[in-house]
């Protein structure tokens, strides 16, 4: 019987040792041994990190120094593009050595930040430099917000600026701007600072008070609520004295 053959049996069958006897001219068909190595060009290298330059101050710009909550901070910058240089620190200790030692010509103290602990060390720095200005910053209310509100009145701040709208960075900036008036305010409490040396502490708020309460206090009774003390009780030292 004659055996016919299928289109399976006529088709080429592939052998590999095919392969290794086809000569020099399939090589290069065959898989390399040696490790495939990329140009040197060709690698990838990550792009250097972009380092921000430090920001300088503007020339003529009043050194400030704070001590603010991290949110707080930029946006302090921002208020004060041209007009001031803030430096933040985390302490009240490394608020006093910008004071000593880089001239700080004001400071900025968070609400936030300020509880009774630190409202005494603020008190201490306030009667230390009289001349400087100091700010208390309000972007928030909790809480304990005004506890420590008067905390700071008590401690010696007699400038609260809100923020919360946008009106209170205008604020900031007037109040941190160079003022001839504030400049004398502050040398007459300087010169106090040393007069009343040794004076009790009811005895320097009140001579204070008299240069920094302006035209808002004009009564006995407004002066009391300054010194957050009864107007029976002001009005008996005078009696006492004569």
């Amino acid at each position: 019987m004659q055996h016919t053959p299928s289109p399976q049996d006529a088709a080429p069958r592939y052998h590999p040792a095919s392969d290794a006897s086809s000569g020099a001219g399939s090589s290069s068909l065959a898989p390399s041994s040696r490790p495939v190595t990329a140009p040197r060009h060709a690698l990838y290298r990550p792009p250097r990190q972009m380092l921000a330059a430090p920001r300088l101050p503007a020339p003529g710009a009043t050194a400030v120094t704070t001590m603010l909550t991290i949110a707080e901070r930029a946006r302090v910058d921002a208020a004060g593009e041209g007009l001031y240089y803030a430096m933040h620190r985390d302490s009240i200790d490394d608020v006093v050595r910008d004071l000593k030692e880089r001239g700080a010509q004001a400071v900025i103290v968070s609400v936030a930040r300020c509880g009774q602990q630190e409202a005494q060390r603020v008190a201490a720095v306030v009667r230390e430099f009289p001349r400087v200005a100091a700010v208390a910053l309000l972007t928030q209310v909790e809480a304990g917000t005004p506890h420590a509100v008067l905390s700071l009145g008590r401690s010696g701040v007699r400038t609260l600026v809100d923020v919360r709208q946008p009106a209170g960075w205008r604020e900031l900036r007037n109040v941190l701007a160079p003022d001839r008036t504030g400049a004398l305010q502050r040398a007459a409490i300087a010169q106090l600072s040393a007069d009343l040396s040794g004076a009790p502490e009811d005895c320097w708020r009140f001579f204070e008070s008299l240069f920094t309460c302006g035209n808002r206090v004009s009564t006995v009774r407004q002066l009391a609520r300054q010194l957050a003390v009864l107007p029976s009780t002001l009005m008996s030292r005078f009696f006492r004295a004569r």
